[in-house]
């Protein structure tokens, strides 16, 4: 009787799957092979591809173990746990089981076996015997797609992703009905963030296969990065209606919602897929969740469980130290990072070739200031390309005082790699609105800034800057609709684009402010800060912008350090203020002095977090660059949190933040809704409002450590900013 239930169940499975219904595929197989184990080899691998395929990766490779265990030299079985680490990006665990898949196969091996024995040489480094592998499937099938795309992505990982965009063109040209062909054109050109050709070259893939999930899942990253959050949203609730039981498209889903803060949304979501049978990849989504929801405690007891249950899991162990990581960035105890470190030994990082878990080693040393150790860790690495992997070697060389050298790693680094945020905007992005011709002399000290209806503060800003010895303005106007496009073309040092671009597809500016700085600031200063943020340096009161860039020029330096010092009225209120305003520092003259720093790999070299966010509950990188010399190939990135490599001088400042000045739970609420923010911004705004929800009167709510501004000189006292004997020496002559 057990084998004929079986038997029905594991033909209402393979109805299932011609059905394309793979979570009642794979309910029926799983279920007929308990009643009867005693199945085919082709309906356990039936099983275990099915569960690959809806991301169920632990259940697909406790099936591969199993038909290995009813037969121990079943190529099937290990093609299949090749196929389940390669999932799991394990690539040496991929290729281990592929040696002993072809040693085992007694007869030709499947191509595909080829295909994917190629692609994880590829990713190991082993690039020579992939390109022969690759070559060997061209000259047996020149049809077949693999071996072209292959061989394009070699010269990806050995010459950058611009040689493979041409050798894909070639092959567009020669073959260009080619889905797969067309389909890999379409990531390289997402990739290069160019997304308007990558939706067209997914939509015409679409055309001809409308409900292939690859396709829907390709649209969907293409809306995703490029900032079309409400797009990524329905384009993923497609997928998961189209593919019930796909665990990686609910988990798109989830991470769709998350980026539009719909985290009841996300809770409920998760929570109708969760199953008995979900694994690791899918469960963790609840912590991510918590985190987001600003439920630390929460996040940290389910990844914990996830942890002690998944001992050996990657994407779990990494997530942990995701989360210790930043816990550690807003308490600076160190306890957190050496709970990273036990993680990490626990896997076995000593021994592993793994590089996310290397990176990690490194990374954790650097924070907690054992350079020798990170720097001979990095040292084992191969050459590798990989952008993060290059990005600490430039480190190193500013550890070992060779800027040169770090500047030449992130010149080639930039040949190999797309950073989007030092890519320039589009011909027709940015239009020029002043009615006064740019004309810009050497050695002049510029603003660079962007805004969206900031009408009352640009009065402020401009008498501050001026005072201080700025010779003009650059300002970009992302559409506003107060005035502030009127107001600023009345002035005459002041040169205005204006653009209607997505301010979160241009990252956050970014793209705007590095393509003026190379267009109009060689051989000058260039300023870039915000409209709520006043620059304070040592002897301010007494010196100018001049005099501090006359003094870097003097000495060869590039680039200076500060941070963002948050200054707020000790009542919180939230108040409408006029467009002749100038009472920043009168009205809002507080800041809490309570900051830290940690090491960093990107220069400035310097991660800055404190001061009222603490009170706030939102932590984030504080650390700007506020100033760099033009000329010197320095590219602005994240705003000016960091910067490219350069030579720092031996001064730093503060920008003085009225961050929360004026309405600004006005402000914040309005940013929640407004499509042009970056997720994270939404976050840390919606973050805000929440906590000061619970904030009380002036006298609950100062803490000890908050003082009034007086002066840079109390500032330097503070040792909140730095200055250097040469400085005083120099500006006293």
């Amino acid at each position: 009787m057990g084998k004929i239930k079986a038997k029905h169940y594991i033909l209402k499975g393979l109805f299932y799957k011609v059905k394309n219904n793979l979570n009642l595929a794979t309910i029926n197989l799983q279920r007929g092979i308990e009643l009867d184990s005693n199945q085919s080899e082709r309906i356990y691998s039936l099983l275990g591809s099915c569960y690959l395929s809806v991301g169920k990766n632990e259940l697909a490779h406790s099936i591969y173990q199993l038909l290995l265990r009813k037969k121990t030299d079943s190529v099937i079985g290990l093609s299949g746990l090749a196929m389940v680490a390669q999932s799991q990006e394990n690539w040496e665990e991929a290729l281990k089981y592929w040696d002993l898949c072809f040693a085992k196969n007694k007869g030709v091996p499947e191509s595909w076996w080829l295909v994917k024995r190629a692609f994880a040489l590829l990713e190991t480094g082993r690039y020579e015997e992939a390109t022969t592998l690759f070559i060997t499937l061209q000259n047996s099938n020149p049809n077949d797609e693999w071996g072209h795309i292959g061989l394009a992505q070699v010269a990806q990982k050995t010459k950058g992703i611009k040689d493979e965009m041409l050798q894909i063109e070639k092959l567009l040209d020669k073959y260009p009905d080619q889905d797969k062909i067309r389909m890999r054109y379409g990531v390289l050109l997402r990739k290069a963030h160019r997304f308007e050709e990558a939706e067209e070259c997914f939509q015409y893939v679409k055309a001809k296969k409308p409900n292939d999930r690859d396709i829907l899942s390709a649209l969907f990253w293409t809306a995703r990065t490029s900032r079309q959050y409400e797009v990524a949203v329905k384009r993923s609730e497609e997928l998961i209606q189209k593919f019930p039981g796909n665990d990686e498209f609910v988990k798109m889903h989830l991470h769709a919602l998350i980026d539009t803060l719909e985290y009841d949304e996300a809770q409920a979501i998760f929570d109708k897929y969760k199953t008995e049978r979900s694994d690791s990849a899918y469960l963790i989504m609840q912590a991510v969740i918590f985190w987001e929801k600003l439920e630390i405690d929460k996040a940290l007891d389910e990844i914990e469980k996830l942890r002690n249950r998944y001992p050996k899991d990657i994407g779990v162990a990494l997530r942990n130290i995701g989360f210790l990581g930043n816990l550690f960035r807003s308490t600076n105890d160190k306890s957190y990072l050496h709970q990273s470190l036990k993680i990490l030994e626990n896997l076995g990082v000593d021994e592993t070739t793994d590089e996310r878990l290397i990176v990690r080693q490194i990374e954790i040393s650097i924070l907690l200031g054992r350079n020798e150790d990170a720097l001979k860790i990095l040292a084992k690495l191969p050459q590798s390309k990989e952008l993060r992997i290059m990005e600490l070697r430039a480190w190193a060389c500013h550890i070992q005082g060779d800027e040169q050298g770090a500047k030449q790693v992130w010149k080639e680094l930039q040949q190999w790699h797309y950073l989007p945020h030092i890519q320039f905007p589009g011909p027709d992005v940015l239009k020029f609105k002043s009615n006064h011709s740019i004309e810009i002399e050497k050695e002049s000290i510029i603003i660079y800034t962007a805004v969206r209806n900031e009408r009352w503060r640009l009065p402020w800003f401009l008498k501050y800057y001026r005072e201080l010895g700025v010779d003009c303005f650059l300002f970009v106007d992302n559409n506003s609709t107060d005035g502030t496009t009127e107001y600023l073309m009345q002035q005459d040092d002041v040169f205005l684009f204006w653009t209607d671009q997505n301010y979160a597809k241009s990252y956050s500016g970014m793209q705007w402010v590095n393509w003026l700085v190379e267009e109009y600031g060689d051989d000058c200063w260039c300023i870039y800060v915000d409209v709520d943020e006043a620059m304070i340096f040592p002897d301010i009161e007494n010196q100018s912008l001049k005099d501090l860039t006359n003094y870097m020029a003097k000495k060869g330096h590039e680039a200076m350090y500060a941070f963002m010092l948050d200054m707020y009225n000790p009542d919180f209120k939230s108040v409408s203020k006029g467009n002749d305003y100038f009472g920043f520092q009168e009205d809002y003259p507080v800041f809490d002095n309570e900051y830290l720093w940690i090491n960093s790999t990107y220069c400035p070299y310097k991660y800055t977090a404190g001061g009222v966010r603490d009170k706030l509950e939102i932590h984030e990188n504080q650390t700007k660059t506020p100033i760099i010399r033009g000329g010197k190939g320095i590219k602005f990135l994240m705003s000016s949190h960091r910067v490219s490599p350069a030579i720092l001088t031996d001064v730093s400042g503060v920008l003085l933040h009225y961050k929360l000045a004026g309405d600004f739970k006005k402000t914040f609420a309005n940013d929640l809704t407004d499509n042009t923010r970056m997720p994270q911004c939404k976050r840390r705004h919606w973050g805000y409002l929440k906590s000061m929800d619970n904030l009380k009167t002036e006298n609950d709510n100062i803490s000890k450590k908050a003082v009034y501004y007086q002066s840079s000189q109390q500032l330097v006292k503070l040792g909140l900013i730095k200055t250097s004997e040469d400085f005083e020496n120099n500006t006293e002559n």
